[in-house]
């Protein structure tokens, strides 16, 4: 499948991407936690971090209004390098695996 995404749109995409991680390591939300307010799958948003997926207005509006800030804000120039952030799903505690 031939890539036929503009510079511009690349461009757009891996601002909305940092600003996105940045905002999300700032208020420490999970992908799965942003993806559960949202309603979106949590692979989804891990696409929209990495750059590689569209992402509709309405879905802009709903990412923004759950990390508390204005649409405009996820599509400025990002200030500084998103922290990292722990990945993977929670590990349940105080659950013993069964015994085979």
């Amino acid at each position: 499948m031939e890539d036929t995404t503009t510079p511009q749109q690349r461009a757009a995409r891996l601002r909305l991407a940092t600003n996105l991680k940045l905002l999300r390591g700032k208020v420490g939300m999970s992908q799965e936690t942003l993806a559960d307010h949202v309603g979106l799958h949590r692979n989804h948003v891990g696409l929209i971090e990495r750059g590689l997926a569209n992402v509709t207005l309405d879905n802009l509006v709903s990412l923004a209004t759950a990390l508390g800030v204005g649409e405009a804000q996820l599509l400025t120039e990002p200030v500084g390098e998103p922290a990292p952030i722990k990945t993977g799903r929670k590990k349940k505690t105080g659950e013993a695996k069964p015994k085979s």
